[in-house]
């Protein structure tokens, strides 16, 4: 057997990367929903019963007290710590075009806040009692000697919201005013009387976002040069380092996905799961992700995109790249 000589240099290169990468694991989300309810309760009378809540025509009359509710709740994807501290300010404000006047009243509306014990939930009851702001309304109107056609009394609440989440934490307030505005009317007795109405507007919408940062280890770049000078190879041999230089030529006239889907091992799916998206910036990203969850890799093709995705049951993380060589 011909025994071949042979000087062999094999260069291995590698990208020059930061030695730490900042990947997107997760995202934390907090949602808040504000909404409100009432109920009036009246004196005896012929037209409606002893109480009645929102949609019914209320009349100065007939209305005693008047109980109004602020809600307030959060909801948040991962456990957190939070805490709502609600705190209310009233104002009184007589409503017209040139003459109309605003001040901020204390004692007319009695207070009671509850916070859950998890700091998630809030209720603001407010108790308006008719009788007390009437007299008020009118001892304004003998020091001013103008009668305004409406008087609208609004409760501020600030809801003060603190959190945390990791070593992350946030604070945010979120308002509502609630509303009662009595409008004066031409009425059939002697005694001034009118129309009660409690308006608020629901709100709902998210809180905060916080992505959730893993500090993933790079491996070291190197730039190695090996050379084998003069090693006595046999022909069988020469054969073998051959067929391994043609299939890396073979490999490298693949497209890009392709080379991917073999070197990420993924396995073909016919569409995307219905999860929220994380995308990633390199294949390398999914593969470290789909290693700490120890999850599978897929892919799927959408007309010239390729899509490689893992999944840790909440969101999708998913790089793409284009079907071109």
């Amino acid at each position: 057997m011909t025994a071949t000589l042979l000087s062999l240099t094999i260069l291995v290169y590698a990208d020059i990367v930061p030695s730490e990468r900042r990947v997107v694991l997760d995202v934390f989300k907090c949602y808040y929903e504000m909404n409100y309810d009432y109920t009036a309760h009246l004196k005896p009378n012929s037209l409606y019963g002893e109480k009645v809540g929102k949609g019914v025509i209320l009349y100065t009359k007939l209305t005693k007290e008047i109980e109004a509710l602020g809600l307030y709740n959060m909801t948040c994807n991962k456990p957190c710590k939070l805490q709502v501290n609600p705190t209310v300010t009233h104002y009184l404000e007589g409503v017209a075009e040139k003459t109309g006047w605003k001040k901020q009243v204390n004692g007319l509306v009695e207070e009671k806040v509850t916070v859950s014990e998890n700091g998630q939930n809030a209720v603001v009851e407010l108790f308006y009692d008719l009788t007390e702001i009437n007299q008020l309304i009118q001892e304004i109107e003998n020091d001013t000697g103008v009668m305004m056609p409406q008087y609208t009394l609004t409760s501020v609440i600030e809801y003060n919201i603190n959190g945390e989440i990791g070593n992350s934490s946030f604070s945010d307030t979120k308002t509502q005013m609630i509303a009662l505005s009595i409008t004066y009317g031409t009425g059939y007795t002697w005694e001034r009387a009118g129309v009660i109405e409690i308006t608020a507007k629901n709100d709902k919408g998210v809180l905060v976002e916080i992505p959730v940062i893993k500090v993933v280890k790079n491996e070291a770049v190197v730039m190695l040069q090996m050379i084998l000078p003069l090693i006595t190879l046999g022909a069988g041999t020469t054969g073998t380092i051959m067929a391994i230089i043609v299939r890396d030529i073979e490999e490298q006239k693949k497209p890009e996905w392709q080379r991917l889907k073999s070197k990420l091992k993924a396995i073909d799916a016919k569409r995307l799961p219905t999860l929220e998206i994380v995308p990633l910036k390199s294949p390398n990203d999914l593969a470290r992700i789909a290693k700490d969850y120890d999850s599978k890799i897929f892919h799927v093709q959408n007309e010239d995109q390729h899509t490689f995705f893992t999944s840790d049951g909440n969101l999708l993380y998913a790089y793409s790249c284009p079907d071109r060589q």
